[in-house]
C-alpha cells in the first residue's frame, strides 16, 4: 500500500513538473500601429513584429471601414469569435522578422527568417473600435478627418501547444490605423442645376463625390434676384441643406446630371457615406452668402459662399473653409 501511494504522488509530481514546463510566450510588441498585407492568395492580414517574434491577425478587410462604432473605446465596437475565419497567430522565428519576410513585395514567400515555433489561437474574442483622427483648424478655419483609427482587445484567448492549452485573459491592444478618402472639394465640376417640388438643386459632382446645395423655392429667388447692392444672406435649416456624397462604384455606373435632377432617387450608383451640413444655430454658423453683380446688360453673377459650415456623419464632423466658395451661376433678365 505504502508502495502504491508513493507511486501516485510521484506520477501528481510528474505532471504537475510537465504543466510548469509549458513555454510562455510574450505578447508584448512595440507601441507602433500594425501594418497590412494582401497576400499571394489574395487574403488580408495586418501584423506586428519585434525583434525574432510577429503577431498575424488574418480577418476580413470589411472590419476596418471608415465609420466610427463609437466616441468612446468603453462603447460601440464589432465583436469577432476566433476561430477559422477571424485567426490570431503568433510565431518565433530564428532571426529578426522583418516586413519584407512577412509581406514580400515580389509576393514569393521569404525562405528566410524560419519560423521555429507558431501557435494559433484555438478560441477566444477580439473587439474592434474605430474612432476617427482629424487634423487641426488651418488658418482657412478648416478640418479634415484624416485617418481612422481601429483599436483591437482580445478576451478569452486559448492556445494549442505541444505542452497543452495556453489561456490567456487578455492580450494588449493592437492598433491598426486606414486612411480617409479625400475629399474633392477644390476638383469638382462646375455647378449645375434643377428644380422640382419647389425647390432649386444645384450640384457639383466629379468622379465619385459630388457636393449638392438644396434651397427652398422662396430664398433660392431672393440669393438669386438682380440686388447688386449688397451680399445676400440665408441659413442652413431644414429647408436649406448642403450634402456631400461618397459613391459606390461610380467608375460602373457614372454620376449624370440626371442622376441627381429624376424625381426619384436612382438606386445605381449607391451612396457610400453621405456627410450633411449641420443647422445654423446663430448669425456665425451655417451662413450660405450670394453676392451678385451684373456682366451685361441682362446678365447677372451670383457667386456662392458658404461660411463657417461644419459637415457632420452620425457623431464624425469637420470643418469646411471658413469661407468656402461653392461656385458661380449666372442668370439672365428680358
Amino acid at each position: 500500500m505504502k508502495r502504491f501511494l508513493g507511486f501516485l504522488v510521484l506520477s501528481i509530481f510528474l505532471v504537475g513538473c510537465d504543466d510548469g514546463d509549458m513555454q510562455e510566450v510574450s505578447f508584448e510588441f512595440n507601441e507602433t500601429a500594425a501594418a497590412p498585407c494582401n497576400s499571394t492568395t489574395g487574403s488580408f492580414f495586418i501584423y506586428k513584429t519585434t525583434d525574432q517574434r510577429a503577431l498575424i491577425l488574418k480577418l476580413s478587410e470589411n472590419n476596418f471601414t471608415n465609420s466610427v462604432t463609437t466616441d468612446s473605446l468603453e462603447i460601440g465596437y464589432i465583436g469577432l469569435e476566433i476561430g477559422a475565419t477571424n485567426q490570431l497567430i503568433y510565431r518565433t522565428y530564428n532571426d529578426n522578422v522583418t516586413a519584407t519576410s512577412l509581406c514580400p513585395l515580389s509576393g514569393v514567400p521569404a525562405s528566410y527568417p524560419v519560423v521555429t515555433e507558431e501557435r494559433i489561437a484555438a478560441g477566444g474574442k477580439m473587439f474592434i473600435r474605430t474612432t476617427v483622427i482629424k487634423s487641426e483648424e488651418n488658418p482657412e478655419g478648416a478640418t479634415n478627418i484624416t485617418q481612422y483609427l481601429h483599436t483591437i482587445s482580445f478576451s478569452d484567448i486559448t492556445f494549442n501547444t505541444p505542452d497543452g492549452n495556453q489561456r490567456n485573459e487578455s492580450l494588449p491592444t493592437v492598433t491598426y490605423r486606414t486612411e480617409a478618402p479625400r475629399f474633392l472639394f477644390d476638383n469638382l465640376g462646375s455647378i449645375k442645376e434643377c428644380t422640382d417640388n419647389g425647390h432649386k438643386l444645384l450640384f457639383r459632382y466629379a468622379n465619385d463625390q459630388s457636393m449638392s446645395l438644396q434651397l427652398s423655392e422662396a430664398d433660392a429667388a431672393y440669393l438669386f434676384s438682380n440686388d447688386i447692392s449688397a451680399p445676400k444672406v440665408r441659413y442652413l435649416n431644414a429647408e436649406n441643406i448642403l450634402t456631400y456624397r461618397f459613391f459606390s462604384r461610380a467608375n460602373i455606373n457614372p454620376l449624370t446630371e440626371a442622376y441627381f435632377c429624376s424625381t426619384t432617387q436612382p438606386d445605381l450608383p449607391a451612396i457610400k457615406h453621405l456627410w450633411a451640413a449641420n443647422s445654423s444655430v446663430d448669425e456665425n454658423t451655417g451662413k450660405i452668402e450670394v453676392v451678385t453683380e451684373q456682366t451685361d446688360d441682362n446678365l447677372y453673377k451670383h457667386t456662392i459662399t458658404l461660411k463657417n459650415v461644419t459637415m457632420a456623419r452620425n457623431s464624425q464632423n469637420f470643418k469646411l473653409r471658413r469661407d468656402f466658395i461653392f461656385g458661380s451661376i449666372e442668370t439672365t433678365v428680358p
